[in-house]
């Protein structure tokens, strides 16, 4: 029984989001030696600088995903309390690399709404809060850990789990 959930789940879980994952980085690393080989001067401009970011973001967010993805998986067996570990340690990286993605992805939103609006005078200031993306996903992702906190981990089911449902602000961010 147990060769057959190590199975399944390699089948219906681990095996996609490791390939999903390995298309992902394979994808963002392209795209951050595409933009690192244009000029500086082409560098700086706002949608590339935006694609860098979501492309780091997205980097991070792709390494997190099958890692956590593993960690929840019959492949790993561990002690209760490590497993609760294990579980906060990889749901905040995943969490934070999913804020910075979403809010990237926002932000790219946002720039191009200006560009569409001809609002012209906001892009200098997107220059700005580009920087502010990765404290702001910081800090929701601690708000995320502190509202819904991991309460254990299930070591039967491989699962972390919490009081009630998670990712909530998520949601939030992209509304």
């Amino acid at each position: 029984r147990t060769c057959s959930a190590v199975m399944a789940s390699l089948k219906h879980t681990v095996l996609p989001v490791v390939g999903a994952s390995l298309l992902s980085v394979v994808s963002c690393l392209w795209l951050e030696r595409r933009i690192a080989s244009l000029a500086p001067r082409v560098q700086s401009r706002i949608f590339l600088k935006q694609m860098r970011f979501l492309a780091r973001a997205d980097l991070s967010l792709a390494v997190a995903l099958p890692l956590l993805s593993c960690w929840l998986s019959p492949l790993v067996t561990v002690d209760p309390d490590v497993g609760w570990a294990g579980c906060v340690a990889l749901t905040s990286w995943y969490f934070l690399a999913r804020f910075a993605s979403v809010l990237a992805e926002t932000h790219v939103a946002i720039g191009l709404g200006c560009v569409w609006f001809r609002w012209v005078s906001v892009i200098p200031k997107l220059h700005n809060t580009l920087r502010w993306i990765w404290p702001v996903a910081v800090v929701l992702t601690v708000g995320e850990q502190i509202i819904l906190p991991l309460r254990s981990y299930d070591v039967d089911r491989h699962k972390c789990v919490w009081d009630h449902g998670h990712g909530w602000l998520n949601i939030g961010v992209i509304l």
